[in-house]
């Protein structure tokens, strides 16, 4: 993980330090990955983040990679994280707090509460 943005984490939550846990889930083509970061210095064990970073060419073993495929993809990762940042607030069905998401370039950065730790509804 970058160090720019281990910073944005550790802003996000307000924690000392963090170590990279285990890799939840590879995106889709290899666009990025989802993992679980443990967190020191602040009030959450851990967090959930979601790192989307396009490839230059996309990757996959069915052929599957045209530029509407890639466009695809790209514009459902925008739709995402304005959701988790705008329409997530609904407490009758719970889903993860957006606690930071961030996009730059060709790379996006959703930092969600960890559910698992967050025990039942």
């Amino acid at each position: 993980m970058k160090p720019e943005h281990q910073d944005l984490v550790l802003r996000a939550c307000g924690a000392s330090s963090l170590r990279v846990g285990a890799k939840i889930q590879t995106l889709w083509s290899g666009y990025g990955e989802i993992v679980r970061l443990h967190l020191e210095g602040c009030d959450r064990p851990s967090v959930v983040v979601k790192h989307v970073k396009l490839p230059a060419a996309a990757e996959h073993p069915v052929g599957w990679n045209t530029d509407r495929s890639h466009a695809r993809k790209v514009r459902s990762y925008q739709v995402e994280t304005h959701w988790y940042q705008n329409y997530s607030t609904d407490r009758s069905c719970r889903t993860p707090v957006c606690l930071e998401a961030c996009s730059q370039g060709d790379e996006t950065l959703i930092v969600l509460e960890d559910l698992d730790v967050a025990g039942p509804v």
